[in-house]
């Protein structure tokens, strides 16, 4: 039984380093301004196309989550991408489909939108 919950303690302290490796890089909002100004990334804001219009990162451009499949080899390669969702959450399948399909420089904004909006961060909008 001492085994066991020394087991279970063990893969409850690894599981945020686990999960935290699959999405690849996260960075908070004015690590992002870097990633994108001195690395040249390409912001793919996978959030319905509602919440897109509504605001966005500058030069964003609207990948829905469900159509990463099929879009990311229209994708360059040579270029690291910035992915952004709402709350930075829900971007692990994304990255793991973008790296899948040859992009090797792939980061998720933590927190997302939402985090980027609290730091103050200009949004643009309209359809791009």
């Amino acid at each position: 039984m001492l085994i066991a919950v020394v087991l279970l303690s063990g893969i409850m302290l690894a599981w945020p380093a686990i999960t935290r490796s699959r999405m690849g890089t996260s960075l908070v909002p004015a690590a992002a301004v870097q990633y994108i100004n001195h690395k040249n990334a390409l912001v793919i804001d996978v959030r319905a196309s509602e919440a897109f219009q509504k605001g966005h990162i500058a030069q964003a451009r609207h990948i829905g989550a469900d159509e990463v499949e099929q879009k990311a080899d229209a994708l360059p390669k040579n270029r690291p991408l910035l992915v952004v969702s709402e709350t930075g959450r829900d971007t692990a399948r994304v990255i793991a489909t973008l790296k899948a399909k040859g992009h090797a420089e792939v980061a998720n904004l933590e927190g997302g939108l939402r985090a980027w909006n609290q730091a103050g961060m200009p949004l643009a909008s309209g359809k791009r």
